[in-house]
């Protein structure tokens, strides 16, 4: 099933009158995924598959060139030396969202729970202040800058520890940076604008960047701001000009961070891919770090199977097995989603020539292919689109095409002929949307509108059509850019990774007659792909890795 990448979020609220409570009457929710997840009772996770980098948010780079990376979804900070080799570096009591060099040769690790750490040259971790801080910086005198998201607020903190606001008044602040000049300067992610911070002022840098995604800014040895996010892509930013140098997606989906060496050379972090990006100046693009996060997920005789979207370039997209890291088949061009008919494989790929093409392959086990069926969006689409998703049908042998920015869903027959399902309605034109399909022929479809989906409310509706007549359950959420995916069991019990409030925000739920029933609380950001195999086991595809989901007996 088709995911969307990693977006932090502002305003969040499930809304009024979707019931949410806790499964009982059975055994308590056991985690030994060393995630911290919060299981409901009669459920266990585990983590089966570890990401290489979980959910990568801060990058620094000391004097020999070593690369220091925080891992917002897992408790640790990676090292990766010039020549790529990586290791986990140190471990801290909480997931570090940021990371700073000192003078010293330490760290000091801006972590989940608002606090940062020393961390020394021979990795002796301790406590410092107590302060929020999703980035952090450091002046020439030692006082240290700490952005808070969720309040707009930057803190200083002097070297004795000493905390004040510095200046508030933002919306979400995101990255902090100082210049060689020692000029400051953050980023708004709920503005999406570049602020200079000038005495008690701040004047806009540039401005047209994501809303309600941190964004992440960076100087080159001559003062050169460089600029990555969901809009601009990788850009160079000049009095207030904003000029892309990579488009968004191009080269990294959902970058996080980024980082230039005194040959000019970039390093870009993928949030949502867990990898690690390197560009140099004649514009050669290097993996450094491989991440297993896709965009879709199949289990073909209880044997996993990911659509692999992180590669460079992007027509190297392949079906990888995940238990031996196997590439079944590649060469599909900016990958989108996998399904299977329990024999064959079908991908959904984009075509290189022109993007508004989708093509539908029929693979084998073998990796052979064959085209299935190639079909264009329409001009009467939304423009405010996202990514398509595919389904499977067993009782029809058919496979379902849901396009972002349509309105409509489409099943395409084994001899490749296409046609729209009649007998649904939307109220709007989906930006994304989700479906299965139990053993009777139940039609199961979580669809997220495009009115409004960056900055929110998002209007969003699970259809169910049962012999022909629909249904629909309406999980409207107050903020941008949910992430959703839908799974049914062989009891045909309905499993969804749906967005929700604050303390819900990455969650997997039950769905019954409406209703939504937790049974994983935070889980890592961007849980991509939901899916179930033969034994009702539920396998969600994460930042942090592949984290299965079993009842307990």
């Amino acid at each position: 099933m088709r995911k969307l990448f990693f977006i932090i979020p502002l305003l969040i609220l499930i809304a009024i009158g979707v019931g949410v409570f806790w499964i009982t009457g059975a055994q308590e929710g056991k985690d030994v995924s060393g995630l911290g997840l919060n299981v409901a009772s009669g459920y266990k996770t585990e983590l089966i598959f570890k990401s290489n980098l979980a959910n990568p948010s801060d990058i620094v780079r000391d004097s020999e060139g070593n690369l220091y990376i925080a891992q917002t979804d897992r408790n640790s900070i990676v090292k990766v030396a010039p020549d790529g080799n990586y290791e986990e570096y140190v471990t801290l009591p909480a997931n570090p969202q940021a990371v700073l060099l000192t003078p010293e040769g330490g760290l000091l690790a801006g972590t989940v729970n608002d606090k940062i750490y020393k961390i020394t040259k021979d990795k002796k971790v301790e406590e410092w202040v107590q302060v929020p801080a999703f980035r952090i910086a450091m002046d020439e005198d030692g006082n240290v800058y700490s952005t808070a998201y969720l309040s707009g607020k930057i803190q200083k903190t002097t070297p004795q520890g000493v905390t004040t606001v510095f200046m508030d008044g933002f919306v979400s602040l995101s990255d902090i940076e100082f210049d060689s000049q020692g000029n400051l300067y953050t980023t708004d992610s709920g503005v999406g604008k570049i602020y200079k911070i000038v005495g008690n002022e701040k004047a806009v840098v540039a401005e047209g960047f994501i809303i309600n995604d941190p964004f992440s800014i960076a100087f080159d040895k001559n003062d050169q701001m460089y600029s990555t996010d969901n809009v601009y892509g990788i850009a160079k930013v000049n009095n207030g000009n904003v000029t892309s140098l990579y488009s968004a997606g191009s080269v990294v989906e959902a970058p996080s961070d980024l980082i230039i060496d005194e040959d000019g050379t970039i390093y870009i972090a993928s949030s949502a891919k867990g990898g690690l990006f390197k560009i140099t100046t004649d514009r050669k693009i290097t993996m450094l770090i491989y991440g297993f996060s896709s965009r879709g997920m199949a289990i073909l005789n209880d044997e996993i199977y990911i659509s692999d979207d992180n590669v460079y370039p992007p027509e190297n997209g392949r079906i990888l097995r995940m238990s031996d890291r196997k590439t079944i088949a590649e060469g599909f061009y900016k990958i989108q989603d996998i399904v299977t008919d329990d024999t064959y494989f079908y991908v959904l790929s984009l075509n290189k020539s022109d993007e508004e093409n989708n093509n539908i392959w029929r693979v084998s086990g073998d990796g052979s292919r064959t085209l299935l069926a190639m079909i264009r969006k329409k001009e009467s689409y939304s423009a405010l689109s996202g990514p398509a998703s595919l389904g499977y049908d067993k009782t029809t042998n058919e496979i379902l095409l849901f396009l972002g920015g349509s309105n409509e869903l489409m099943r395409i027959k084994q001899d490749g002929t296409v046609y729209t399902q009649d007998n649904i309605q939307f109220r709007d034109f989906g930006f994304t949307a989700n479906m299965v399909v139990d053993k009777e022929g139940t039609l199961y479809m979580l669809v997220d509108y495009a009115t409004n989906f960056n900055v929110g409310p998002i209007s969003r509706d699970l259809i169910i059509v049962k012999n022909g007549e629909q249904t629909v359950f309406n999980f409207d959420v107050d903020r941008g850019a949910v992430e959703d995916d839908i799974a049914v069991n062989s009891k045909g019990e309905v499993y969804a990774l749906l967005m929700g409030g604050l303390e819900d925000l990455f969650r997997l739920v039950k769905i019954e007659n409406g209703q939504i029933i937790p049974v994983v609380r935070s889980l890592p950001v961007d849980p991509l792909v939901l899916d179930i195999d033969s034994s009702d086991n539920m396998y969600i595809n994460s930042g942090a890795g592949m984290i299965k989901v079993s009842k307990l007996t």
